[in-house]
């Protein structure tokens, strides 16, 4: 018995069969190939991987025309240089070669916007974002501009349909593109008819689907996206203008793809809540698309990964399809999952953002839980076939240490994995306490379970002397035991509690706060603790709080989860003398000396390897190998990366 009918059954649209209720959006790794204006072979073998991993639709990448030649944030393919084509051809048929439908990504330069300025002609209109902090400039486009426009867009889909490519898809939500400027009342101020009402604003989308369906008809699927409702905005679109815009395109898209008011949060971050963000944000405007007996398909995007409740969406009618990048990203076989109905073994996604960039000047396209992700077209090369049997031990049951445990086994080998606590997790274990860190423990949970399912002796309460690992006779050994939280040599220091203690016992912690360390993992501390209701100060040294958060996306929404919150409160370029009597000194930025009162005190200044005690275990029985923080200190995405990769040479 199949366990999700809904989402993994077939679906006509046009002329068009689909195979199932799985869209893989429009996203893959920035950093996969350089200027090559071409998929090269890491792009092909990324978007083949999504329809090897049971996808229906899986929208790749075509032109992308950037002001900015040297932005290295994208790859600026071109899908009109003959050259180039038969790389696009390649990438089509390796789709298609898996049973899924390619579709490709078209983005005329003349539907460009850059920075939110239109590169259009003539008249010059202002137009002020989100809170009304940010004012810029854009251009009216003339008639004449805009028939161009959709005249580009009609020969990009006919470039594709001629490459191999059966659909076309076209970014028009949060008011960015040209079509998606005229979409929404927020921007498009014009009183001839491309605006004052839903009927004209939809108008230039309508005109550049139509020039596409009268060279194609039904047997090309043409699919839009759209912010489907803007509470937040005044004017924004409201449901009953999404419901119209779906009425008015019937028989020129066929498929709309209901987004979010903005890019963030539509593409989530763990500051949203523990369910799929947009299950309550926008499958009611997909709904009442249905419920309005619409005949133009819907497709939900926003952070579902969970495939029960995928399941649901589609069941209940509130869409016809569920549309996810992250999904896929972390798990290049989403649809094959859910096709054998294992819910269990989905890898959550962490929603922070690395697969964008990881930290400023980091130009690697990683995930922290797939390590395989932008490695993908060359990792069977990478990866030593096993050899005979093995005895492996593991010492240390955190990300590193479990991920090596499960390659291990993976590969037919014996393993035993060692853990001085009572429960593996490591550092994930402090995911338990915070509001934000529930993908944190989403992820703990799901690699606990992973152990579970494999033969894998498990240890805990155990903490591994060097004669235990001689008399065992081990063939090679993983150590990863971690670190411990860094004390900064400041006077008083010892008086202080750490980030970890405090998120380990939250008890500890009373009265107003003053946390010295504005990274990242001291702003999380301090957010949930003001949660709490404790008034919380942040002392950062640098310039900036939370530099070496992820800076694409994921800054945003932390900067404006600390904003909202009146409990907490931060100084930059602030040096902490001393710690004494409930008092901290600091050197403020003009070098004054300052006092501050605090019923606690919480240091948050990083980490420090345990490289000795993990050195120490080096040379007892076969080959050592150290993983993890107690080699090199990191991240969840480093830690995995490195046990995959060391635990797939032996």
């Amino acid at each position: 018995m199949i366990k999700y009918p809904a989402l993994t059954s077939p679906i006509k649209v046009g002329n068009v069969v689909l195979r199932n209720r799985l869209i893989a959006t429009c996203g893959g790794p920035h950093f996969v190939q350089g200027q090559e204006s071409w998929p090269t072979e890491g792009f092909i073998t990324h978007y083949a991987n999504k329809a090897k991993g049971g996808a229906a639709v899986v929208t790749c990448k075509g032109a992308s025309p950037v002001l900015n030649g040297d932005n290295p944030h994208s790859s600026m393919l071109d899908i009109y240089q003959g050259g180039n084509q038969h790389y696009f051809a390649q990438m089509a048929d390796a789709v298609r070669y898996y049973g899924a439908m390619p579709s490709i990504l078209i983005m005329p330069a003349s539907g460009i916007l850059v920075h939110g300025i239109d590169v259009s002609d003539d008249q010059w209109c202002e137009y002020v974002e989100g809170d009304g902090s940010v004012s810029v400039q854009g251009k009216a486009a003339t008639y004449d501009y805009i028939q161009r426009c959709s005249d580009d867009y009609a020969r990009e889909a006919k470039i594709a349909k001629s490459l191999g490519f059966g659909m076309c898809f076209m970014h028009m939500s949060y008011r960015l593109m040209l079509p998606g400027r005229f979409l929404s009342p927020y921007c498009n101020k014009r009183t001839d008819e491309f605006g004052g009402s839903v009927e004209n604003r939809v108008r230039v989308t309508k005109l550049i689907c139509a020039k596409i369906k009268a060279e194609f008809g039904s047997d090309f699927l043409v699919e839009i996206s759209c912010s489907g409702h803007e509470p937040e905005l005044t004017p924004g679109v409201t449901l009953d203008d999404t419901v119209e815009l779906a009425r008015i395109m019937q028989g020129s898209a066929d498929i709309i793809q209901i987004r979010g008011t903005w890019i963030d949060p539509s593409q989530p971050t763990y500051l949203n809540p523990a369910e799929v963000p947009h299950r309550e944000a926008t499958s009611y405007v997909t709904h009442a698309c249905h419920e309005q007996g619409i005949t133009t398909k819907v497709t939900l995007v926003g952070g579902a990964y969970d495939i029960n409740t995928a399941e649901d969406i589609i069941a209940s009618g509130d869409a016809d399809f569920i549309g996810s990048a992250r999904a896929w990203i972390t798990n290049a076989d989403w649809g094959t999952k859910a096709m054998e109905g294992r819910d269990d073994d989905v890898v959550p996604c962490l929603r922070c953002n690395k697969c964008h960039q990881v930290k400023p000047g980091d130009w690697l396209s990683v995930c922290s839980v797939n390590p395989t992700f932008g490695i993908e077209h060359k990792v069977e090369r990478m990866i030593t076939p096993p050899s005979g049997e093995k005895k492996i031990a593991v010492i240390g049951g955190g990300p590193a240490g479990m991920e090596a445990a499960i390659v291990s086994a993976d590969r037919g080998y014996s393993v035993t994995l060692y853990e001085a606590e009572s429960t593996l997790g490591g550092q994930l274990n402090q995911a338990e306490v915070p509001y934000m860190k529930w993908t944190i423990k989403n992820f703990k949970d799901y690699m606990i379970r992973q152990i579970g399912k494999r033969n894998i002796r498990v240890c805990l309460n155990t903490r591994v002397t060097p004669g235990m690992l001689e008399r065992e006779n081990y063939d090679a050994i993983f150590v990863a035991v971690g670190a411990d939280p860094k004390r900064p040599s400041i006077p008083g220091a010892e008086q202080a509690l750490t980030a970890v203690d405090a998120l380990r016992d939250p008890g500890q912690v009373t009265g107003d706060v003053v946390v010295i360390g504005g990274g990242e993992v001291g702003v999380e501390t301090a957010l949930h603790l003001a949660k709490l209701g404790h008034k919380v100060k942040v002392l950062e040294m640098q310039d900036k709080l939370a530099p070496d958060a992820v800076p694409i996306h994921f800054y945003s929404l932390f900067r404006r989860e600390w904003e909202a919150q009146p409990n907490f409160s931060f100084e930059l370029n602030a040096r902490c003398t001393g710690i004494s009597d409930g008092i901290v000194t600091y050197v403020d930025a003009d070098g004054v000396q300052r006092e501050l009162p605090a019923d606690t005190v919480l240091l948050a200044a990083g980490m420090t390897s345990r490289s000795d005690e993990a050195m120490a275990l080096n040379g007892m029985s076969g080959k050592t190998f150290l993983i993890g923080d107690c080699y090199r200190l990191g991240s969840i995405q480093t830690a995995m990366r490195g046990a995959f990769g060391i635990a797939n040479s032996l």
